[in-house]
């Protein structure tokens, strides 16, 4: 999370499965920005990449993007 006064920023890799079976992956993006000291949503965009799964997937789990 990126947070810069009253704006933030999330951007995350994901995987989708159906029935146990990854169907693809992606990446998850929402803007948030900070009003009468709540955070709200203002944005969200995603990627969706039948074939990028094994890019997108942590190969250390500790490790941070």
């Amino acid at each position: 999370m990126l947070i810069r006064g009253p704006i933030a920023l999330v951007w995350a890799p994901y995987e989708f499965k159906v029935d146990g079976k990854t169907t693809h992956c992606g990446i998850d993006v929402f803007d948030f920005v900070k009003t009468d000291g709540r955070w709200i949503v203002s944005n969200a965009m995603w990627t969706v990449e039948p074939d990028g799964c094994a890019e997108l997937r942590r190969t250390d789990p500790t490790a941070r993007r």
